[in-house]
């Protein structure tokens, strides 16, 4: 079984190369990054071989998708929170529920099926996720069983920084469409965002063994084991304060308004020693996915406009229970 569970994680990290990366000299990285050092500005280059004679797409392969269906076929009705961790609702004067049919629904985002709109490549998970629209923002609620701590029977797991890494990857190599902020979580987006807790955490066990399984690794460190995420640019680690502050530039939103006048850049934001992934959709909203386990619900995936970041991120910050707002960003664009 293990050696099974070996040959998948190769043939996944194999299909995941962009077929036309180009290696990079270390020499050159090295020279590269004494520059980063005098100016805090500029990205860090990691670049990955790829494999051009392989044409292999783990994520559609029979197998993979069998053990997805496996592990999600006995959640098909999730029970969504009333409330932000059992905490007073602070955002919205009407919290409505999905099950509410008088609710006059959200528009859809740009990535809605349209006439002429390509079909995602991405396969789909059969999971029943139903949207919990707030008053500005919509969030979909996993089960309890699948969070990065608690997926296949785990009993906890620090692997979100690798978590969060894949499921952009795998979000920027394959979007999903029809992302509806009224309707039950996109079936493609649940399938990523599940495949990506999966494989990383296997890769934070493979990293791991032999040593206490304590570690948080940071974004630059953490995409040094991820081979398959190709060429990437990873800028600097920033403090960003999930509150407005005085100065915009030292909060997350401005950090999020940057990374989506980029193309293909996801900002993965770290709070309490936990890693969750902004990503930024064209025209005007940001998706959260956010792998951890939530009181009696799983892993989240949150949709918002940008310009109403700040109730989900006052929302983030209550149901996480986190103490603080100050935690840091880095961008990471796939090139």
């Amino acid at each position: 079984m293990e050696r099974k569970i070996e040959e998948l994680s190769n043939a996944f990290n194999k299909a995941l190369l962009d077929n036309q990366a180009e290696t990079s000299d270390e020499s050159s990285d090295s020279d590269d990054d004494d520059d980063d050092d005098d100016n805090n500005d500029a990205d860090v280059q990691l670049y990955a071989q790829a494999s051009p004679d392989d044409s292999s797409t783990f994520f559609t392969s029979r197998e993979w998708q069998i053990k997805l269906t496996s592990i999600t076929n006995a959640y098909h009705s999730v029970k969504q929170p009333n409330e932000p961790n059992r905490m007073q609702c602070l955002l919205q004067p009407v919290c409505r529920s999905p099950h509410n049919t008088q609710a006059s629904p959200l528009p859809a985002t740009d990535n809605e099926s349209r006439p002429g709109a390509q079909k995602s490549q991405f396969p789909t998970l059969n999971i029943n996720i139903p949207a919990t629209i707030h008053h500005n923002f919509t969030t979909w609620h996993f089960p309890q069983r699948l969070s990065q701590s608690t997926i296949e029977g785990r009993n906890g797991s620090n692997g979100c920084t690798l978590i969060t890494l894949t499921i952009a990857k795998l979000f920027y190599s394959f979007r999903p469409n029809n992302i509806a902020k009224s309707l039950q979580l996109n079936q493609s987006l649940a399938y990523l965002t599940v495949s990506g807790i999966l494989i990383g955490n296997q890769h934070y066990d493979r990293i791991t063994i032999g040593v206490p399984r304590l570690l948080v690794f940071g974004v630059r460190e953490a995409a040094t084991y991820l081979n398959f995420l190709g060429n990437i640019s990873i800028g600097s680690e920033l403090p960003v304060s999930i509150t407005k502050e005085p100065v915009p530039s030292a909060t997350l939103a401005y950090h999020l308004e940057l990374a989506s006048q980029k193309p293909k850049t996801a900002c993965l934001f770290i709070l309490s020693g936990n890693t969750v992934v902004f990503i930024p959709l064209a025209p005007n909203n940001v998706l959260l996915i956010d792998s951890h386990l939530h009181g009696q619900t799983g892993a989240f995936v949150a949709l918002c406009e940008r310009r109403h970041i700040y109730e989900l991120l006052t929302w983030f910050k209550s149901f996480n229970n986190f103490q603080y707002s100050l935690g840091t960003v880095t961008q990471v664009t796939f090139i």
